[in-house]
């Protein structure tokens, strides 16, 4: 049976503000039918908790429900450069198998992380959703590897823009940011300059 992952922030005050974005997820991915309560979940961890600094709130769970709960505190992983790779596989579910692209990670090079390919567009680093600048507008993938809750969150809040971003015209954004749960926006904003494009 599949096992998926859920990374959930929790906030310095001990709250989750994308957690109705994460209960859909699950529900998307498992079916409404197979309850699995965030809510009560993060009460729970939230009471045993010292706020005061961010944590990560890791859930692994099946059609079977909830199999493990872990939290523990989160720094964001330092990304200064990426290094572009083309893929060809699919992951449409959060899940735990991710040997493709821990294959496609270890092509990075020198690069701190790697900006994946497929079919020409742009879609993803190996954690994270992206988003490139261009003109005073921030534009994301429209077809991701993975949608993930906080790209949604922006794009309902009109702080991100869907578009097809084909690999040719990367130069011509100045900036791409790099964001997932635990990654706020702005957070992570590296200059066309440090993305190499590779053969």
């Amino acid at each position: 049976m599949s096992l998926y992952i859920e990374s959930i922030s929790i906030e310095s005050d001990g709250t989750c503000p994308l957690l109705s974005y994460h209960q859909a997820r699950i529900d998307r991915t498992i079916g409404e039918s197979h309850s699995v309560n965030l809510s009560s979940i993060v009460e729970l961890q939230v009471n045993k908790l010292i706020v005061g600094h961010q944590q990560k709130l890791r859930i692994l769970y099946n059609k079977s429900g909830v199999q493990e709960v872990k939290t523990q505190p989160y720094v964001i992983r330092l990304i200064r450069n990426l290094t572009t790779v083309n893929i060809t596989f699919d992951y449409d579910h959060k899940s735990t198998d991710r040997d493709a692209i821990n294959a496609a990670f270890a092509l990075r090079r020198q690069s701190d992380d790697i900006l994946m390919v497929r079919d020409g567009l742009v879609t993803d680093t190996s954690y994270g959703n992206v988003a490139c600048y261009q003109d005073g507008v921030w534009y994301t993938p429209e077809s991701p590897l993975l949608g993930g809750c906080r790209r949604q969150s922006l794009i309902d809040k009109g702080l991100l823009t869907p578009k097809k971003i084909r690999i040719e015209a990367l130069n011509s954004y100045p900036y791409l940011m790099v964001f997932n749960g635990l990654i706020p926006y702005g957070r992570v904003i590296i200059p066309k300059s440090r993305i190499v494009l590779a053969d």
